[in-house]
């Protein structure tokens, strides 16, 4: 068989796990889940072997991005709560001001349809503002239809997507790499199925990282330069919080080459643009933001690893969940961890910001009480940049933690057990194979 001939039969399996689970697989299917990533990443990783061209290789990507546009999002009801949020703006209502189950509105059929559908009526609001003007545009334009909702969301989803491989692509070609490699990113099938499939705004703020990366490494000159670069920066955290661990990596790369005034230009300009971007957030009700957010870190448990470990040692100890003071602990933790990584870290380069971040990041979802599969996303696109790919696995891995809604969690402890041995080991031998060879790694391309 010929080279084009075994790209185009790894292309057609690829498209066929991914379109199982875009159209046909619901949240409690789990041998269906696990059956549509296991064929569409098997065949992503021999199509990363057998492609030739970044070209070829963007078209696939873009095709089935068009065709996820027209999927409802079947493993995720976070849909629900984005266009209630939305259409309490379009109704002139805060929507950090009130649970769900408090608006005081009377509701029409629609409305009360999200209220029911919703999996967070007893939680407040925790999507910053960038998430909420898109939630009021998609409203505004589809007042009522939820699949029409749907649809605006994953084409302004679209356009942050070639934003991310425009600017991906234009860092490749800066330092002379191979532009394939942004298929690791662009072509892995939970990528295109939980951001693209089931609207999950990483996507968001994975373009104004890339954005980031290229004006802080490489376009650019003079005030031009931080003034891009710390926009880019605020709007990725404006979108998701979690980019917010870029900022001691950045601050060790300006310090170390002596570049005080930058760094107070940078950080200046990211204050102001972090302040637009959060202000109206404050003034409508910030509180209420972060009674949001502590319930990440006291209530919510999925797919964790060291903090099931400790959470089983303390129900021995105390007989209850001790999550409530060991959640934000691990967080505590996690923080030092990062920083620790930035202070010791010696080289400036953007390979080196993306390893260190990737680790560092990783750390921080090692001692996490919950880590969504979609949560490995901003990893894959670390690793496009940072020569380390075991992140690659964990983006499959992380799929065995759908067992959770399949018969009752019975396979679920079992499955994520599953998950971290192999990640673990995973990550064990990249490390030892990089220590004989820098320029070996776990997947080729």
């Amino acid at each position: 068989m010929t080279q084009s001939s075994r790209t185009m039969l790894w292309t057609i399996v690829h498209v066929l796990g991914i379109l199982i689970l875009l159209f046909f697989a619901n949240i409690d299917q789990f041998p269906i889940i696990i059956t549509g990533y296991s064929i569409s990443f098997i065949a992503f990783f021999f199509l990363l072997r057998t492609i030739d061209s970044v070209k070829a290789g963007l078209h696939i990507g873009w095709g089935i991005r068009i065709a996820a546009i027209f999927a409802f999002p079947l493993l995720s009801d976070d849909i629900y709560r984005f266009i209630w949020d939305g259409w309490l703006i379009n109704e002139f209502v805060n929507p950090f001001a009130y649970l769900p189950i408090d608006v005081p509105l009377n509701f029409a059929t629609f409305q009360n349809y999200l209220l029911e559908s919703m999996n967070s009526p007893e939680y407040y609001s925790v999507y910053p503002t960038i998430l909420q003007l898109m939630f009021a545009i998609t409203v505004l334009i589809i007042p009522t239809s939820i699949i029409g909702q749907s649809i605006v969301l994953k084409l302004m989803l679209l356009g942050f997507d070639i934003i991310t491989v425009r600017y991906a692509l234009k860092i490749l070609r800066h330092f002379n790499k191979d532009p394939r490699l942004i298929l690791l990113y662009f072509l892995n099938p939970l990528v295109i199925v939980e951001l693209m499939g089931n609207l999950h705004m990483e996507l968001v703020m994975i373009s104004g990282f890339s954005v980031l990366l290229y004006y802080f490494f490489c376009g650019a000159r003079g005030p031009k330069k931080a003034i891009i670069s710390a926009f880019a920066l605020s709007f990725s955290v404006a979108a998701k919080l979690i980019t917010l661990i870029a900022v001691p990596f950045l601050i060790k790369r300006l310090i170390q080459n002596r570049r005080i005034n930058k760094l107070v230009q940078f950080f200046g300009w990211f204050a102001l643009f972090f302040a637009l971007f959060f202000i109206p957030m404050f003034l409508l009700n910030y509180e209420n933001f972060g009674k949001g957010l502590d319930l990440y870190f006291q209530k919510f448990e999925f797919n964790a690893s060291i903090y099931y470990l400790i959470r089983s040692v303390g129900f021995w100890i105390k007989g209850y969940n001790i999550i409530g003071s060991l959640g934000p602990s691990l967080a505590i933790l996690a923080a030092i961890t990062i920083l620790s990584i930035a202070f010791f870290e010696k080289k400036t380069s953007l390979e080196s910001l993306s390893t260190s971040m990737l680790f560092g990041l990783s750390a921080y979802y090692f001692l996490s009480t919950t880590v969504h599969p979609w949560y490995t996303a901003l990893l894959v696109f670390l690793s496009v940049f940072s020569g380390y790919r075991f992140a690659i696995f964990w983006s499959f891995l992380a799929v065995l933690s759908y067992a959770k809604y399949y018969q009752g969690g019975v396979y679920y402890f079992p499955a994520i057990t599953v998950e971290y041995v192999l990640l673990f080991g995973a990550i064990a031998h990249e490390l030892y194979i990089r220590q004989l060879d820098p320029r070996r790694s776990l997947l080729k391309i």
